[in-house]
């Protein structure tokens, strides 16, 4: 991964782990904010390349609520069934025992409309994804959480290929060291590169880190 920052001295930071913008100026902080939401060009102070090409604000996912985070979207459930799917039809044994399943379900449910006067018949068989819908599966979130939710929501973005890149903002107010670390690891692993975009400097460096340090004067460091 690759940031170009357009208004540095220190113009590119390029890491294949974390990388981390420490930035004390609340303007170029907003300005980057805006940057990693919309994707303006030209950007306003940094793009993010990865693979030889400058991503598109569709391609980063941005998080700075980390009480709300949605794991029943739309777009998560619809590719999450969808890779479900996929899985299924390639163990036959298993998709044959769901279908199977779910017809005597739908048998004994068509028994039962016999009794009234109301003549009636089941739809044709379900489409796979149709059953998981039924069934309700969603991703597990525990309430108050914090590490546990973010690392489930790397392994969902990571699995089903959401983004190709994770923003968190000011995380280091919420997670300590170890849950940091944790957190990083579990982004290393998983191949989804991550920066952390924090407005407040801090002198240590943590394990798997890449620091860039923008202070109010606009001179910068790479730690």
């Amino acid at each position: 991964m690759i940031l170009r920052l357009y208004n540095c001295d220190n113009r590119v930071l390029e890491t294949d782990e974390i990388a981390v913008l420490e930035i004390e100026s609340p303007k170029i902080f907003s300005k980057i904010m805006c940057d990693f939401l919309y994707r303006e060009f030209p950007a306003r102070e940094i793009a993010v390349e990865r693979d030889g090409e400058i991503l598109q604000s569709s391609d980063i996912c941005c998080i700075s609520d980390y009480f709300n985070l949605d794991f029943t979207g739309k777009a998560i459930i619809g590719k999450l069934y969808k890779q479900f799917e996929k899985e299924l039809f390639l163990d036959f044994a298993d998709y044959n025992e769901i279908m199977n399943s779910f017809n005597e379900l739908k048998e004994k449910i068509n028994r039962f409309t016999f009794r009234t006067d109301i003549i009636t018949e089941p739809k044709e068989s379900p489409e796979l994804k149709e059953i998981l819908n039924f069934v309700g599966i969603i991703p597990v979130k525990e309430q108050g959480k914090i590490l546990e939710n973010l690392i489930q929501y790397v392994n969902i973005c990571a699995e089903l290929k959401l983004f190709k890149v994770m923003v968190f903002v000011n995380l280091k107010s919420y997670l300590n060291e170890t849950e940091i670390e944790t957190l990083y690891r579990q982004s290393l692993y998983k191949g989804l590169p991550v920066i952390l975009l924090e407005g407040t400097h801090r002198e240590k460096k943590l394990q798997y880190e890449k620091k860039l340090f923008l202070d109010k004067d606009f001179c910068d460091t790479i730690i």
